[in-house]
Order: structure tokens, then sequence, then C-alpha cells
């Protein structure tokens, strides 16, 4: 970090700037660092709703645990935004809660 520059979550603020700026990197700068870590099978789900840059994000963190080679599954939910794909996982209708049955070797209803 640069002298006179503080962060905070996902946004930084230069000495002198009134403003919070974005970042410009992925949210998931972790995953080029830890894919070696996972010891599980992954799970990658986003919506054909969500902003363009969700989308991205979850193609390259999937890529890249698959680089890794750790097993990964990638499912775009057709029809769905941000929030009604993270409240899809308590419906086991629904491609989170098909996606977490399916881990577990279970079948809806």
């Amino acid at each position: 970090m640069t002298p006179g520059t503080r962060r905070s979550g996902n946004a930084r603020c230069v000495a002198g700037e009134s403003t919070w700026r974005p970042r410009r990197r992925s949210v998931f700068p972790c995953a080029s660092r830890t894919r070696n870590l996972l010891r599980a099978p992954i799970v990658v789900t986003y919506g054909s709703n969500e902003t363009p840059d969700f989308q991205r994000q979850s193609r390259d963190f999937a890529a890249a645990v698959k680089a890794a080679g750790k097993p990964v599954e990638l499912i775009e939910a057709p029809d769905f935004n941000h929030f009604e794909l993270t409240e899809s996982l308590g419906n086991p209708y629904g491609p989170n809660g098909r996606a977490a049955l399916a881990m577990m070797q279970l079948a809806a209803g």
C-alpha cells in the first residue's frame, strides 16, 4: 500500500481525496494463492441476470481452481440475479439447492 492510502473492504481512499474508489482487481485475489490448499470439491454458481463482472469473476475463479487440478463445477443459472441465486440454496429445486444436494449425493423431494 502506498503512503497516505487507507483501505476499507473493497475500496481505497487516497490522502487528499474525499471519495472512495473501488479497487481494480478481482474480489477473489486469494484464488491464485490458495487454490492449492483446497481439499473439498467446489461448486461455483452465477446467474445470467448478474452483472457481466460477477459472471466473469465466477468463471475466472472456477478456471483458476480447475487449472490447479482441483474438482470444480461451474453452473450458470438462467434468469437468476445475484440475490435470487443466494436464496436458491434453501430451495431443493433451485440451482444452489440442487448443487448442494448433489454434493451430498441426495435427491430433492
